[in-house]
C-alpha cells in the first residue's frame, strides 16, 4: 500500500472515530441496569450470594448424631398438615402439603410426619441420606449499619434427652461493620437462648469460616467442641464425628427471601407458615419444648429474624475465660480422678509404711479398746452412706388436674447415681437431667469412703482416726448443705432456664418455686394456675438424704 492510499485509509478511520464519539454525545445515556433484589431488603441478592460463600460455616458433629441439616421440602413432602380446634382436638387439614400452598396458616396449624414414630423417621432418613446430600439457608440483613448474615438449618428430628419432637431449626449470626465489612461478632442459636463470641474469639477455617460444634440430639450450636457441660448447657459436643465443612461436595446454600408476598419466590412460601414443623400431640407441649418448633421468621424465631443485631447483643456473652472454665467442667471428671489417684497413692504409701513401721502400734491395738466402739460407729456410717447413693435424696411430688390432661407423680428428683432430674409427666418420657452435674454424686462419695478407709488402715491412733472421722463427716455433711441450698435457690435457677422454654416463668409457678425456697426441708401447696389449672405439691427431702445427714453425724461420734 502506497503513502497516498495509507493516509486515505487513517482519515477514513479518524472520520468514523469523530462520528461514534458524536453519536455517543448526542444520544442520551441509557439508564443502569440494578442489580437484582428480589426480596425487597435493600441488599443486592449477589451481594448477599458473596457474603454467605465468605463467612459459610463448618459444621462439626459429635459421635453419635443421626440427624444432619436437610432440605426442609423433604419434612414437608412427607407431612400432613393439621390444626388444633380450641385445644382439645386436633383435624387434618391438608394430607399432601407443599412448599408452595405452606403460607396463610396460623400458630394453630402443624405438620406432621408421615413416617411414624422416631424410629420409623431415623429409619427413613437414614435410607435417604445418600440422596437428599445437606442443604443450608443462608440470609443477609442490614440492621442500624450492620450486615447480619444469618445460617439457618433445618433438622428432621430433635432426639435430645432434655426434649424430643419431630423438626428442629436452629441457626447462627455474623454481624459484620456495614462500612468496612469487618466482622465483628456471632451469635449462635442453643435451644431458646444463644450464645455470642467477639469475632477473635472464634475459631475459624481458612480465615472466614467459623467453626460450629452442633450438639448430638439438641442440634444446639456451640464454639468450643468442650462446651455444654457448664449448668444449664446440658449438651452432649464434640469434635469426634461428621463434619460438614462449607465446601463439602453434597452441601448446598439457599438464599432465603424475606417474609410477605412478593418478597420471596413461591418456592419459599413456607417463610409465612406460622405454624410447627412437627407433631404437638398434647396443646400444652409447646411450653415444655415437646413441640415441634415454628418457622424461622415466627414465634420464638420472630426477634432472631427481624432485628437479628438487637438479639444477638442481647445473648450470653462468652469469651476466653468462659472457653477456660468449660475446658476445665468438660475435663473436670478426669481431673477429679487424677487428683483422687495422687491421694490414693499417697495415702495408700502411708498406710503400708505406718502398718510394717515397728514404731507404729499394730491396727488391732488402734482400733482396740475404747476405741473399738468409735470406730465400728464409723465404718457403719461410711457403709451406710454407699446405701444413699442409690436412694432418692430429694424428691418434689406433683398432682396436676386441667381440662386436658390430669396426671401426677415425682416431678424433680435427686440421687447420687444421676444427680438432679425432672420428669414432665408425660406418658413414655420419664425422668431427665435438669442441667449438667460434671462429676456424679456416686463419683465423689465414693472416692471419699475409699479414702477413708485406707485413713483407718493406716491410722497410727485412735485419736488421729478420729480426725480423720470428723474430716469425712465434714465432707458429707457438705453435701447435705450443698443440697439445701440449691432447694433454697431453685427460683432463681429456674429464672435462668425459662428462656429454654420461650420465656418468662408464670406468676403461679414462680410463687411455688419461692415457696419451696422459703420451706427447702419440707412442705406442701395448692394453687390454681390460670383460673383452670389445679397444682397440689410436696416435697422435701427422702430417705437418702436423711441418710447423708445421718452418715455425716455418725462420723463425729467416734471422737
Amino acid at each position: 500500500m502506497n503513502q497516498k492510499k495509507k493516509s486515505r485509509t487513517v482519515r477514513k478511520f479518524m472520520l468514523l472515530l469523530l462520528g461514534f464519539l458524536i453519536i455517543l454525545m448526542v444520544i442520551p445515556s441509557s439508564p443502569i441496569i440494578k442489580a437484582a433484589d428480589h426480596d425487597n431488603d435493600g441488599i443486592d441478592d449477589t451481594k448477599e450470594w458473596n457474603l454467605i460463600y465468605q463467612y459459610a460455616p463448618n459444621l462439626h458433629f459429635k459421635a453419635g448424631e443421626n440427624f444432619y441439616p436437610v432440605d426442609c421440602t423433604y419434612f414437608i413432602n412427607n407431612s400432613k398438615l393439621y390444626q388444633w380446634v380450641g385445644n382439645t382436638s386436633r383435624s387434618l387439614v391438608d394430607p399432601n402439603p407443599t412448599r408452595y400452598n405452606l403460607n396463610g396458616y396460623s400458630d394453630q396449624h402443624f405438620l406432621d410426619c408421615t413416617f411414624g414414630n422416631y424410629t420409623e423417621i431415623l429409619g427413613n432418613y437414614s435410607n435417604d441420606l445418600s440422596t437428599l446430600g445437606y442443604k443450608i439457608y443462608g440470609r443477609v440483613v442490614n440492621e442500624s449499619g450492620f450486615y447480619c448474615i444469618q445460617y439457618w438449618f433445618f433438622y428432621v428430628y430433635n432426639d435430645h434427652s432434655f426434649n424430643q419432637h419431630e423438626g428442629d431449626w436452629e441457626m447462627i449470626t455474623i454481624i459484620l461493620n456495614g462500612t468496612t465489612e469487618e466482622p465483628l461478632m456471632a451469635a449462635y442459636s442453643q435451644h431458646h437462648i444463644a450464645e455470642v463470641a467477639a469475632w477473635a474469639d472464634i475459631e475459624k477455617t481458612d480465615g472466614t469460616h467459623p467453626n460450629v460444634y452442633v450438639a448430638r440430639g439438641s442440634h444446639a450450636n456451640y464454639f468450643r467442641p468442650y462446651q455444654g457441660k457448664v449448668g444449664f448447657e446440658n449438651d452432649e459436643v464434640g469434635n469426634d464425628g461428621f463434619v460438614l465443612p462449607y465446601n463439602h461436595p453434597q452441601l448446598k446454600f439457599e438464599l432465603l427471601g424475606e417474609k410477605g408476598v412478593g418478597n420471596h419466590n413461591a418456592s419459599q412460601n413456607w417463610l409465612d407458615f406460622q405454624g410447627r414443623w412437627g407433631d404437638w400431640v398434647n396443646y400444652f407441649d409447646f411450653f415444655i419444648g415437646f413441640a415441634g418448633p415454628r418457622t424461622p421468621g415466627w414465634g420464638e424465631n420472630q426477634e432472631k429474624w427481624d432485628t437479628p443485631l438487637t438479639w444477638a447483643e442481647s445473648q450470653f456473652a462468652v469469651n476466653s475465660t468462659w472457653f477456660t472454665l468449660c475446658w476445665i467442667m468438660y475435663y473436670l471428671l478426669w481431673i477429679f480422678i487424677g487428683i483422687f489417684a495422687i491421694m490414693f497413692a499417697l495415702k495408700l504409701y502411708h498406710a503400708i509404711r505406718n502398718r510394717t513401721s515397728d514404731e507404729v502400734p499394730k491396727l488391732s491395738i488402734v482400733l482396740g479398746g475404747r476405741a473399738a466402739l468409735g470406730v465400728t460407729i464409723g465404718v457403719a456410717a461410711l457403709l451406710i452412706t454407699i446405701g444413699a447413693i442409690f436412694l432418692p435424696w430429694y424428691s418434689v411430688w406433683l398432682d396436676i388436674q386441667t381440662p386436658v390432661i390430669s396426671s401426677q407423680g415425682t416431678i424433680l428428683l435427686i440421687d447420687g447415681l444421676n444427680g438432679v432430674q425432672v420428669n414432665f409427666i408425660i406418658a413414655g418420657t420419664g425422668t431427665t437431667p435438669l442441667f449438667n452435674v460434671a462429676i456424679p454424686f456416686y463419683i465423689i462419695i465414693g472416692t471419699g469412703i475409699i479414702l477413708s478407709f485406707l485413713d483407718i488402715i493406716g491410722a497410727k491412733s485412735a485419736k488421729k482416726l478420729g480426725t480423720k472421722y470428723i474430716t469425712s463427716g465434714i465432707f458429707f455433711l457438705i453435701i447435705f448443705i450443698i443440697l439445701l441450698v440449691f432447694m433454697t435457690q431453685m427460683n432463681t435457677l429456674l429464672g435462668m432456664v425459662s428462656p429454654m422454654f420461650g420465656g418468662a416463668l408464670p406468676s403461679e409457678i414462680t410463687a411455688i418455686m419461692n415457696e419451696i425456697a422459703s420451706n427447702p426441708f419440707q412442705g406442701t401447696y395448692a394453687t390454681t394456675i390460670s383460673g383452670t389449672i389445679n397444682v397440689d405439691l410436696a416435697w422435701g427431702f427422702a430417705i437418702g438424704g436423711f441418710i447423708l445427714i445421718g452418715a455425716a453425724i455418725g462420723n463425729f461420734l467416734p471422737e
